[in-house]
């Protein structure tokens, strides 16, 4: 069955109206950042999705991608004070507003999902790029790999007039999603960008999670001088909600 977002938007869970990440700090290295969280906060949703999308090969699925983003999400660019990074559901909504941000986001949320539900050889990567003299990120997009390793753009923005046109960046920065745990031994340069979350109970505390490493509001230094806290309310909470305690304790350590 063809995709369209009425279709997606029934597999998906239910749109709250708050489920979006909000960037509060705009810096190059925020923005890189909370696009990548979101990647993981996200897996689940596009794990009910990707099926729609998924093609007999890589160049394929990209073009359905890029087809189905060019046909049905309007691009309606973000004013510089609100910048947001969504959910699929939220993404898919009518009316609401899009940029490169959750193109690259919906796209590359769905092509891992592939890569992770059918066990495919399917490598992919976000490529932040900037287009002037200035190498701070001001657009983002995906890149995959065909067979034999070419470049396959998948870039859905109006200046983009047709599937993998290569408007080449002035300066590049790929980066692969990785899981949010894995980033525990960064250290923390002092005080973080603020971020605020809204989002779903699950969402929020994977956010949340997230930015430990960080010593987010002094999150970090709190679970682990409050031990009677995080072995009980924390661990409780965990095993209600079905995330692993093991990896709070490996962030905190």
């Amino acid at each position: 069955m063809k995709a369209n977002p009425e279709l997606l938007l029934q597999k998906l869970p239910r749109f709250k109206d708050k489920t979006a990440l909000i960037i509060d700090d705009q810096s190059s290295n925020d923005i890189v950042e909370i696009i990548l969280e979101a990647h993981d906060v996200y897996m689940p949703d596009y794990d009910t999705i990707y099926q729609y999308f998924d093609k007999k090969n890589v160049k394929d699925t990209a073009k359905e991608l890029y087809d189905f983003c060019k046909q049905y999400l309007r691009y309606n660019k973000e004013s510089g004070s609100m910048q947001t990074v969504k959910s699929p559901a939220a993404i898919l909504q009518p009316g609401t507003k899009i940029d490169c941000k959750h193109y690259a986001s919906f796209i590359g949320g769905v092509l891992d999902a592939i890569k992770r539900n059918d066990n495919k050889k399917l490598d992919w990567f976000y490529r932040f790029a900037s287009y002037d003299s200035n190498p701070s990120v001001s657009h983002v997009f995906i890149v995959a790999l065909d067979d034999r390793g070419n470049e396959i753009w998948i870039d859905p923005i109006p200046e983009i007039r047709y599937f993998d046109e290569k408007r080449r960046p002035t300066y590049i920065e790929d980066t692969e999603p990785m899981a949010v745990y894995s980033i525990s031994g960064i250290p923390n340069n002092g005080q973080p960008a603020a971020k605020t979350v809204i989002a779903d109970p699950q969402a929020s505390f994977l956010a949340t999670v997230t930015n430990i490493t960080h010593n987010f509001f002094n999150m970090k230094d709190l679970l682990r001088d409050n031990k009677s806290i995080t072995y009980s309310a924390v661990k409780k909470y965990c095993q209600d909600n079905g995330f692993d305690f093991s990896l709070i304790e490996a962030a905190i350590s």
